[in-house]
């Protein structure tokens, strides 16, 4: 397990166990937290990854002697970036394939 997943069960667990509830019941907080908690550590993922492949092409530019280091973290970052790119494909090619489709009334 991750040190996100770590840290999210723990929070989840201290919710729901009467913890610092925000104002609501512990089992509505802890289920804030571990949905709300996979978005934020998505769209920092994406974030970071796109950093990281800028970082990489620019010092890939630069001509730096530690050029295998740059091509290293492109290829991670570009494979960490794919599954993202290929689930917006699919979400796009979804939406364009569900406008096609006739409404349905029962």
């Amino acid at each position: 397990m991750s040190c996100s997943g770590v840290f999210t069960s723990a929070l989840f667990a201290a919710m729901t166990e009467g913890g610092a509830t925000f104002g609501m019941d512990g089992e509505t907080a802890g289920y804030a937290i571990v949905f709300g908690g996979g978005v934020v550590m998505a769209v920092l993922t994406v974030l970071l990854t796109l950093a990281g492949i800028i970082l990489g092409v620019m010092a890939l530019r630069k001509a730096d002697p530690k050029r295998g280091i740059a091509i290293a973290g492109l290829i991670i970052n570009f494979l960490c970036f794919a599954p993202y790119c290929l689930l917006l494909i699919l979400i796009a090619v979804g939406s364009i394939s569900a406008a096609d489709m006739p409404s349905f009334a029962p």
